[in-house]
């Protein structure tokens, strides 16, 4: 729900993720990621930093809203967030 497997690379690993320093959402461009604790309000973090400097193009809105809500959801119920 994170978005094409072509996203890894294109999104998620892409030139402008690692020019913001996003090192959680990076990593999709070789792994799964699974968050935890702490981690999840970074993650969030990330993706909103991502989502701003897309200027919210509703391309990418849907996807990253699901990360974000995941974010919340595990937030509140002590869970994690796990992208594959």
């Amino acid at each position: 729900m994170a978005g094409p497997e072509q996203w890894r690379n294109s999104v998620y690993g892409s030139q402008r993720s690692a020019e913001l320093g996003l090192s959680l959402l990076y990593a999709l461009k070789h792994q799964n990621i699974l968050v935890l604790g702490s981690d999840i309000v970074t993650l969030k973090t990330e993706v909103t930093a991502l989502l701003d400097a897309l200027d919210h193009d509703e391309t990418y809105q849907h996807r990253m809203g699901n990360i974000i809500r995941a974010c919340e959801l595990a937030s509140a119920q002590g869970a994690a967030v796990w992208i594959a």
